[in-house]
Protein backbone atom coordinates (compact mmCIF):
# COMPACT_ATOMS: atom_id res chain seq x y z
CA UNK A 1 0.00 0.00 0.00
CA UNK A 2 2.45 2.75 0.81
CA UNK A 3 4.67 1.69 -2.57
CA UNK A 4 1.49 2.73 -4.06
CA UNK A 5 0.97 6.03 -2.18
CA UNK A 6 4.68 6.83 -2.73
CA UNK A 7 4.16 6.32 -6.75
CA UNK A 8 1.31 8.49 -6.89
CA UNK A 9 2.88 11.01 -4.87
CA UNK A 10 6.05 10.99 -6.84
CA UNK A 11 4.43 11.08 -10.21
CA UNK A 12 2.53 14.17 -9.30
CA UNK A 13 6.25 15.35 -8.32
CA UNK A 14 7.53 18.30 -10.98
CA UNK A 15 11.20 17.49 -12.49
CA UNK A 16 12.58 19.83 -9.83
CA UNK A 17 11.77 18.21 -6.88
CA UNK A 18 12.49 15.09 -7.99
CA UNK A 19 15.74 16.18 -8.79
CA UNK A 20 16.26 18.15 -5.14
CA UNK A 21 15.24 14.49 -3.67
CA UNK A 22 17.71 12.82 -6.12
CA UNK A 23 20.70 15.18 -5.05
CA UNK A 24 19.91 15.65 -1.26
CA UNK A 25 19.95 11.40 -1.05
CA UNK A 26 23.03 11.28 -3.17
CA UNK A 27 25.05 13.72 -1.47
CA UNK A 28 23.80 12.24 2.23
CA UNK A 29 24.85 8.77 0.51
CA UNK A 30 28.13 10.76 -0.96
CA UNK A 31 29.19 11.73 2.66
CA UNK A 32 28.95 8.26 3.98
CA UNK A 33 30.43 6.95 1.35
CA UNK A 34 33.69 9.08 1.87
CA UNK A 35 34.40 7.83 5.31
CA UNK A 36 34.02 4.20 3.96
CA UNK A 37 37.83 3.36 4.68
CA UNK A 38 36.75 2.98 8.29
CA UNK A 39 33.76 0.52 7.04
CA UNK A 40 30.03 0.75 6.37
CA UNK A 41 28.46 2.88 9.10
CA UNK A 42 25.51 2.49 11.05
CA UNK A 43 22.20 3.12 7.99
CA UNK A 44 24.51 2.97 4.87
CA UNK A 45 22.23 0.18 3.36
CA UNK A 46 19.17 3.05 4.18
CA UNK A 47 21.18 6.04 2.72
CA UNK A 48 21.84 3.66 -0.20
CA UNK A 49 18.07 2.73 -0.68
CA UNK A 50 17.32 5.67 -0.35
CA UNK A 51 19.83 7.13 -3.04
CA UNK A 52 18.47 3.78 -5.66
CA UNK A 53 14.59 5.02 -5.09
CA UNK A 54 15.55 8.71 -5.95
CA UNK A 55 18.22 7.49 -8.98
CA UNK A 56 15.62 5.60 -10.65
CA UNK A 57 12.71 8.38 -10.61
CA UNK A 58 16.03 10.99 -11.25
CA UNK A 59 16.14 8.25 -14.66
CA UNK A 60 12.85 7.93 -15.33
CA UNK A 61 12.18 11.15 -16.25
CA UNK A 62 15.41 11.24 -18.90
CA UNK A 63 18.02 12.66 -16.82
CA UNK A 64 21.63 11.52 -16.69
CA UNK A 65 22.47 9.91 -13.43
CA UNK A 66 25.78 10.62 -11.05
CA UNK A 67 28.37 7.97 -10.37
CA UNK A 68 28.90 7.51 -6.41
CA UNK A 69 32.00 8.95 -7.08
CA UNK A 70 30.94 12.25 -8.13
CA UNK A 71 28.32 11.73 -5.12
CA UNK A 72 31.41 11.51 -2.88
CA UNK A 73 32.85 14.53 -4.30
CA UNK A 74 29.49 16.79 -3.61
CA UNK A 75 28.71 14.66 -0.40
CA UNK A 76 32.01 14.32 1.39
CA UNK A 77 33.86 17.14 -0.10
CA UNK A 78 31.33 19.55 -0.53
CA UNK A 79 31.94 20.06 -4.58
CA UNK A 80 28.37 21.73 -5.52
CA UNK A 81 25.97 19.39 -7.13
CA UNK A 82 25.66 19.22 -10.93
CA UNK A 83 22.68 21.06 -12.85
CA UNK A 84 20.47 18.49 -13.86
CA UNK A 85 21.16 17.44 -17.52
CA UNK A 86 18.85 15.27 -19.95
CA UNK A 87 20.24 12.45 -21.57
CA UNK A 88 20.81 12.27 -24.94
CA UNK A 89 18.94 10.81 -27.50
CA UNK A 90 21.00 7.21 -28.03
CA UNK A 91 22.28 7.64 -24.20
CA UNK A 92 21.80 4.62 -22.15
CA UNK A 93 20.37 4.82 -18.76
CA UNK A 94 22.86 4.18 -15.70
CA UNK A 95 21.75 3.54 -12.48
CA UNK A 96 24.67 3.28 -10.54
CA UNK A 97 23.31 2.69 -7.22
CA UNK A 98 22.58 -0.41 -8.58
CA UNK A 99 25.99 -1.12 -9.96
CA UNK A 100 27.17 0.05 -6.30
CA UNK A 101 24.53 -2.24 -4.91
CA UNK A 102 25.95 -5.74 -7.29
CA UNK A 103 29.34 -4.90 -6.75
CA UNK A 104 30.30 -3.12 -3.47
CA UNK A 105 27.60 -3.02 -0.81
CA UNK A 106 28.29 -4.96 2.04
CA UNK A 107 31.56 -6.53 0.97
CA UNK A 108 34.01 -4.03 1.75
CA UNK A 109 35.63 -4.34 5.07
CA UNK A 110 37.46 -1.77 6.83
CA UNK A 111 41.10 -0.90 6.49
CA UNK A 112 41.53 1.11 9.57
CA UNK A 113 40.84 -0.45 13.11
CA UNK A 114 39.16 1.92 15.17
CA UNK A 115 39.62 0.03 18.04
CA UNK A 116 42.89 0.44 17.79
CA UNK A 117 43.27 3.83 16.57
CA UNK A 118 41.68 5.30 19.53
CA UNK A 119 42.12 2.65 22.29
CA UNK A 120 46.32 2.87 21.94
CA UNK A 121 46.60 5.31 19.64
CA UNK A 122 48.78 3.45 17.38
CA UNK A 123 49.72 4.82 13.14
CA UNK A 124 47.85 2.41 10.68
CA UNK A 125 48.97 2.57 7.45
CA UNK A 126 46.88 0.46 5.23
CA UNK A 127 46.18 0.91 1.20
CA UNK A 128 42.40 1.15 0.56
CA UNK A 129 40.70 1.33 -2.98
CA UNK A 130 38.14 3.64 -3.38
CA UNK A 131 35.26 1.84 -4.99
CA UNK A 132 33.93 3.23 -8.16
CA UNK A 133 30.48 3.37 -10.38
CA UNK A 134 32.23 5.40 -12.98
CA UNK A 135 32.83 3.41 -16.47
Amino acid sequence: MWERIRYVFRRFMSDASVAKAYANAGTSFGAAFSCLCMGECIGFSQLHAEWARWEKEYAARGFRTYSVDKLESCGGYGEPFPVPVKRGRDERVVLHAEIYRERFLGKIRPSVDVGTLVGRGEVQVRVFEVPSTDD
